[in-house]
C-alpha cells in the first residue's frame, strides 16, 4: 500500500473513529441532563443553544478556514510576498473581529427579543464562545497537521478535551448542577479547545500570530470568498434551529424542552450517512460524464433510503416505548412530535447523498438557494402551524420543509438528474413502508416485530447489495 493511500486511510480511521466515539458518549450524556433537567430547564437550555447558533455563522461557519487549507495546500500562500504565518495570522484576526460582532448582535437580539433577565443571562453568557471558536478540526491552529494529513495529534486532543466537559456534565446531574453550571460548562469546552489546539501549534513552532503579519489584502480576499458559505451556514441554522426558538416565543419553555427532546433523539442518527457521503464523491467525480453516473446515482439513493426508513420504522412502531425507558413519564407529550420528525431523517439521509452530487456535477451553487427557500418555508410554515397544533405543527414544519427541498429541484434543469433518481427510488419504498406502518391496524407488540423484522431483512438485503453495486460500477 502506498504512502499517501495509507496516510489517507489512517487519518479517515481517527477522524471517524473518534467522531462516532465523541457522539456515541455525548448522546447517552444528553439523555442524562434531559432527564435531570426535566422539560422546562431543558426547554431553556435548548433555546440558548439554539439561539446562539443562529450567530455564529460569521465565526465557526465562516469557511475561512476550509478556504486557508485549500490555499496553503496548493502553495497558493507560500511564495515570498505571501508567508504562512501571514494568511494564518490574518484568519486568527478576521475571525475575532466577527466573533466580537456575533457577539454584538446575540447580545443586543437576546434583549430585543424580550426574554426573561435569567435567560437573557445565558444567551450572553454563551455567546462568548463565539469570540473564541477555534476549536474545529480544520481550525487556523491545526493547519500544519491538516495540510501534511497529519491529523492524529488535533484529533486526540480534541477527543480529549470533549471527553473532559462531557464528563463534568455528567457529574453535574450528579451533584445537583445549575442549568448556568451546563451553559458554562459549553463555553469551557469553547475556550479549552482553541487554547488547547494554540498550544499545540505553537509547542511545535509550527506558527507564530503576530499583529505585524496581518495583510489586509488576503483578510478581503478570504472574506468575500466566505461570504456564500457564511449565508449558506446562516440559513442552515435558521432552517434546523427557528422551530425551537419560535416555540420559546408562541408557545413556552415546557414546549421547547418537549419538542427538542425529540430532536435530539431524532438528530442522533444523523452522523451514520456522513461516512457514505464522503466515501461517494470521488466516485460521483469518476463517473460524471460516463453513462454509469445516473446508475450509481439511484442505487446510492436506494441503499440510503432504506437505511432511513428502518429508523422511522422503528421510531413509528416504539417511540412511545422508547420515550419511557429513557425518560419514564417526563416527555410522553413528544411522542407525536418525535414519530414526525422521524421522516425528515429519510431526506436528511438522502441530502448527504445530494451534496457530493452537486459537487461532482459542479452545480453546488444552487445549495444556496435551496438552503433560502426551505429557511424562509419553515418560518412560514412554523407560523402557521404551532398556533394550531403546537409542537407537532413545528415537527410538521421541519418535515416538510426538508421534503419539499427534493420538489424544488424540478425547478432547476441541472438538478433533475438528481430529482428523478431521488422520488424514482423513493416513492416506492416510502408507499410500501407507509402500507405496512398506518394500514394495518392494531398489530400489536408482537405484530410490531414482525414488521420490524421484515423491514429489517430488506434492508439488509436492498441497502448491502445497492452499494455493493455502486462501488463495483466504480471499478468498471
Amino acid at each position: 500500500m502506498s504512502s499517501p493511500v495509507k496516510r489517507f486511510l489512517t487519518n479517515s480511521f481517527y477522524m471517524y473513529a473518534t467522531q462516532i466515539a465523541l457522539k456515541v458518549t455525548g448522546f447517552l450524556v444528553s439523555i442524562k441532563v434531559i432527564a435531570y433537567l426535566g422539560p422546562r430547564q431543558w426547554g431553556i437550555y435548548s433555546t440558548v443553544l439554539a439561539f446562539c447558533s443562529l450567530f455564529g455563522f460569521f465565526t465557526t461557519g465562516s469557511g475561512m478556514d476550509d478556504l486557508l487549507i485549500s490555499d496553503l495546500s496548493k502553495g497558493r500562500n507560500n511564495n515570498e510576498k505571501t508567508k504562512p504565518e501571514m494568511a494564518i495570522t490574518t484568519v486568527v484576526f478576521v475571525r475575532v473581529f466577527l466573533g466580537l460582532v456575533s457577539f454584538s448582535l446575540a447580545s443586543t437580539a437576546a434583549f430585543l427579543l424580550g426574554y426573561d433577565r435569567k435567560i437573557i443571562a445565558l444567551m450572553i453568557l454563551l455567546s462568548i464562545g463565539m469570540i473564541f471558536s477555534f476549536g474545529s478540526r480544520n481550525s487556523p491552529f491545526t493547519i500544519y497537521y491538516v495540510v501534511r494529513e497529519r491529523r492524529l495529534p488535533p484529533e486526540l486532543l480534541i477527543f480529549l478535551c470533549t471527553l473532559v466537559i462531557l464528563g463534568s456534565k455528567f457529574v453535574l446531574t450528579l451533584v445537583g448542577g445549575t442549568l448556568s453550571a451546563f451553559i458554562l460548562a459549553d463555553l469551557t469546552l469553547v475556550i479549552l479547545l482553541s487554547t488547547s489546539l494554540y498550544a499545540l501549534g505553537v509547542s511545535r513552532g509550527h506558527f507564530h500570530i503576530h499583529l505585524r503579519y496581518f495583510s489586509w489584502d488576503i483578510a478581503k480576499s478570504l472574506f468575500w470568498r466566505s461570504l456564500p458559505l457564511s449565508l449558506t451556514a446562516f440559513f442552515i441554522s435558521i432552517f434546523l434551529r427557528i422551530d425551537q426558538i419560535m416555540l420559546s416565543r408562541m408557545l413556552d419553555m415546557d414546549s421547547v424542552g418537549m419538542y427538542s427532546a425529540a430532536v435530539r433523539l431524532v438528530e442522533a442518527v444523523n452522523f451514520i450517512p456522513v461516512i457514505f457521503g464522503a466515501l461517494l464523491l470521488p466516485v460521483f467525480s469518476r463517473h460524471i460524464n460516463g453513462d454509469k453516473f445516473s446508475s450509481i446515482l439511484s442505487l446510492s439513493f436506494r441503499g440510503m433510503a432504506w437505511i432511513a426508513l428502518i429508523f422511522i420504522t422503528v421510531v413509528t412502531l416504539f417511540g412511545r416505548d422508547i420515550l419511557h425507558i429513557l425518560w419514564g413519564n417526563q416527555y410522553l407529550a413528544s411522542a407525536q412530535s418525535l414519530e414526525i420528525l422521524s421522516w425528515s431523517v429519510l431526506f436528511v439521509f438522502l441530502g448527504t447523498i445530494n451534496v457530493p452530487a452537486t459537487i461532482a456535477l459542479g452545480i453546488q451553487k444552487y445549495n444556496l438557494v435551496f438552503v433560502v427557500i426551505q429557511a424562509s418555508l419553515n418560518v412560514l410554515l412554523n407560523l402557521i402551524l404551532i398556533p394550531r397544533y403546537g409542537i407537532a405543527g413545528a415537527a410538521i414544519s421541519t418535515t416538510a420543509t426538508y421534503g419539499l427541498g427534493f420538489l424544488i429541484m424540478w425547478v432547476f434543469p441541472a438538478m433533475r438528474v438528481i430529482a428523478v433518481s431521488v422520488w424514482r427510488e423513493v416513492l416506492p419504498l416510502v408507499f410500501l413502508v407507509s402500507v405496512l406502518l398506518f394500514i394495518i391496524p392494531n398489530p400489536g407488540q408482537t405484530g410490531k416485530l414482525v414488521i420490524l423484522g421484515i423491514l429489517g431483512l430488506m434492508t439488509i438485503v436492498v441497502a448491502t447489495s445497492s452499494f455493493y453495486r455502486v462501488f463495483s460500477l466504480s471499478e468498471k
